[in-house]
């Protein structure tokens, strides 16, 4: 189980990170009947083939990941993906609140859990909590500000996400993964997105 929360910032005494933007949602006045379109149809589709158009134009390989189900490989929009489209759309984010938890101080396991807020220049805002411990695969052996830095990623990828309507992952398709032999390889230059010799994924 979790330990006790612990409050961020200098050790002695342990002070929370917070931004100093205090601004809170503004929930907006009932109105009575069904809940309605933001805009018509039009600029609404207008809105996602935007996005969709962006997607295709802005990214490149490296702004994607792979995952791994049961039906194949996902592609899934990175970290410099989503700031892509947050600079794109001009969405400003705020560290609203930064906290670390122990999962077991005697081993020193820990998470770290990051809520940000973000608001679109229509005056949308969303807020959403990113979380990331040194437990994970991927995580064991990185220093504490990888993983503090991570849920801050998670934290804003959620947001953009949220204010931007756009689907987390993207469709499954099959990956054809590098064949090349290594002594090929291994002059090939060091870098994720699809290999330059053969034009396959290094997934």
């Amino acid at each position: 189980m979790a330990g006790p929360e612990q409050q961020l910032d200098a050790p002695n005494p342990p002070q929370p990170i917070e931004s100093q933007d205090t601004t809170k949602p503004v929930a907006a006045p009932p109105r009575a009947g069904i809940v309605g379109l933001a805009a018509d149809v039009k600029e609404l589709k207008k809105h996602f083939d935007l996005f969709t158009q962006l997607k295709q134009e802005l990214l490149t390989e490296d702004d994607y990941y792979y995952i791994k189900t049961k039906d194949g490989m996902e592609k899934a929009i990175g970290k410099s993906g989503w700031y892509k489209f947050g600079v794109a759309f001009n969405i400003t984010t705020i560290i609203v609140h930064q906290t670390k938890e122990w999962l077991d101080q005697a081993k020193g396991l820990y998470f770290y859990k990051t809520k940000v807020q973000g608001i679109a220049p229509n005056g949308r805002i969303a807020e959403d909590i990113g979380i990331c411990d040194n437990t994970e695969n991927d995580r064991k052996g990185e220093s504490e500000h990888v993983v503090s830095a991570m849920s801050i990623t998670r934290a804003k990828e959620r947001v953009y996400i949220t204010l931007l309507g756009a689907p987390e992952k993207g469709e499954s398709e099959p990956i054809e993964k590098c064949t090349c032999p290594e002594d090929i390889k291994s002059k090939l230059p060091a870098q994720k997105g699809k290999c330059p010799n053969c034009n396959r994924s290094r997934a």
